[in-house]
């Protein structure tokens, strides 16, 4: 007797190893637009279109790196989102200067770029060859 439940298990996991195969497979394309976000913010930390997009390539990364299983990645990504995220609730007249945020984004940025290209495609359920 066949056991329809094994073939859909079965069918879910191969699904979600594709998916894991194409999400590896875009972190090289991923790094290069956190580099270019990163990059303009640097250049123009007044510019709120080049912090919201940094941010918004942070704050994906934070949440996709880790439901895909690659933990050390999604937390490199969660520390930049955690300092954006908090610049962005406090009033204007209490925040850091925009520059201040680039300065306090560069370590955790530059720790998730090198993440990001360590980071190989083959890698394992925890971001690890």
């Amino acid at each position: 007797m066949h056991d329809s439940r094994t073939g859909g298990t079965q069918d879910a996991e191969k699904r979600f190893r594709q998916l894991r195969e194409r999400y590896a497979a875009s972190l090289g394309h991923k790094r290069c637009e956190l580099d270019r976000a990163w990059s303009a913010f640097v250049a123009a930390p007044d510019d709120a279109h080049a912090r919201q997009e940094l941010h918004t390539h942070v704050h994906r990364l934070s949440g996709s790196a880790r439901a895909y299983g690659y933990e050390q990645l999604g937390s490199c990504a969660q520390a930049a989102d955690h300092l954006l995220s908090e610049w962005l609730v406090f009033a204007e007249p209490l925040r850091d200067t925009p520059a201040a945020l680039a300065s306090r984004l560069a370590a955790p940025v530059r720790i998730l770029l090198d993440a990001l290209g360590a980071t190989p495609p083959d890698a394992g359920a925890d971001g690890r060859p």
